[in-house]
């Protein structure tokens, strides 16, 4: 039990840093590499920056580039860019652009097959790992001059790579720690965390006998209130493995 006690101290601790003023519930998507040391968009770091710098609200029109969206999502359909000169689904290059019914855009990561993929390969790794045979372990005075901006190119890469190898590394770790914690609080209060509301409600209501049941309280009520549920753990877990 000690052990056990120890380890809900320190991530009570951790867990304490990542409340929030504005939201009772934050994925861990959402938070910041560099406040939070989780790789997540750092959402509420860009409306404090908007806040700051006073912008005033305006349409704009964002190109994703990524493996896709979702375009009948319940929170993206009606804010969705429609290309103008395009006639949906009439299977014809109505801006005679050289692609057929491009409402939205187009997905030029598809298979030989005209499917979609599961995942693709970022640039920087694909450059890492195409000249790393060539330039690893080299000074940039070992380098012919001819070859040193594509030198330069790959040291770029190899820094992003391994400096984003290294952030997953951390975040992975974090939240097993999380897990752990969440199942070693679960196992000294006997009660089971699950994502609803009753649980939540439950679980405000133990009133804890001992310290080492206090501190089990805390954690999974903080968990709840950051929204770092057992199963959001999991698929954080699966996703920087």
């Amino acid at each position: 039990m000690k052990t056990i006690l120890i380890s809900l101290v320190i991530l009570s601790s951790s867990l304490l840093g990542f409340t929030h003023a504005n939201s009772d519930s934050i994925p861990w998507h959402l938070l910041s590499p560099e406040k939070d040391n989780i790789e997540g968009i750092a959402l509420q770091q860009a409306y404090e920056y908007l806040h700051s710098k006073k912008k005033i609200a305006s349409t704009v029109v964002v190109a994703i580039i990524d493996s896709g969206i979702d375009t009948a999502h319940e929170d993206l359909e009606a804010n969705l860019w429609h290309n103008p000169k395009e006639i949906p689904y009439n299977n014809i290059d109505d801006d005679g652009n050289g692609y057929i019914d491009d409402i939205y855009g187009w997905n030029f990561i598809g298979g030989a097959d005209g499917k979609n993929i599961d995942g693709e390969t970022a640039e920087a790794v694909r450059i890492y790992r195409e000249k790393k045979a060539r330039f690893e372990g080299k000074k940039k005075s070992q380098i012919a001059k001819s070859e040193r901006k594509e030198f330069n190119d790959w040291k770029r890469a190899q820094a992003e790579v391994l400096g984003k190898i290294k952030r997953y590394k951390a975040t992975n770790k974090n939240l097993k720690e999380w897990l752990e914690a969440i199942n070693d609080s679960e196992e000294v209060l006997n009660f089971e965390a699950k994502n609803d509301s009753i649980s939540q409600e439950k679980l405000k209501k133990i009133v804890p006998k001992t310290k080492e049941e206090q501190i089990a309280k805390n954690i999974l009520l903080q968990s709840y209130k950051i929204g770092y549920t057992k199963d959001v753990m999991k698929e954080g877990i699966e996703y920087f493995e």
